[in-house]
């Protein structure tokens, strides 16, 4: 068994944070089994008026409890899923390409819309999609993208080969 992590202080953030540049290979292979030993509690109420209130942020986002992991490893092998996996690897391959070409904020809107990633979208420009109520718009834009690409590959590699197959037979006068 690997011992992948160990916390020492509560988690009040989430665990993992997004970097623009992208790892070959997660830490933790897809399909792993995680086991964490730790404490579990409550978030705490404020102390002072004023202060940022975790127990009612989390619990309204239905998240009652927290563990602080005092560790955390993988059991057993893990569970393959290659069709999964090479996703990921493509979607990785296209966002650090995004990242190669373009600068910062423009691969984060555009690996946002084409790969539906919003985690390299600076936090400014996150509350403004959120502001004007249309954040959504940019996970379900690259799922539309990818849709659509989907469909003109399949129409226009049909149309190729029908081309090609009666392109012959069509006398040219």
């Amino acid at each position: 068994m690997e011992n992948l992590e160990q916390m020492e202080e509560p988690l009040t953030q989430p665990a993992v944070q997004a970097e623009p540049a992208v790892q070959e290979e997660p830490a933790v292979p897809l399909g792993s089994r995680l086991v964490i030993r730790g404490t579990i509690s409550l978030f705490p109420s404020p102390d002072d008026p004023g202060e940022f209130d975790q127990r009612a942020y989390y619990e309204a986002q239905d998240i009652l409890l927290r563990i602080t992991a005092e560790e955390i490893r993988t059991e057993g092998r893990a569970k393959r899923y290659p069709v999964r996996e090479a996703a990921r690897k493509a979607r990785a391959w296209l966002g650090s390409g995004l990242h190669a070409v373009f600068e910062e904020e423009d691969a984060g809107i555009l690996r946002a819309l084409l790969l539906g990633d919003r985690s390299c979208l600076s936090e400014d420009l996150s509350d403004l999609y959120e502001a004007a109520g249309i954040r959504h718009v940019l996970t379900v834009s690259g799922l539309h993208v990818s849709l659509a690409a989907g469909a003109f590959s399949l129409l226009f590699g049909t149309l190729a080969v029908n081309r090609s197959v009666f392109g012959s037979a069509v006398k040219r006068t």
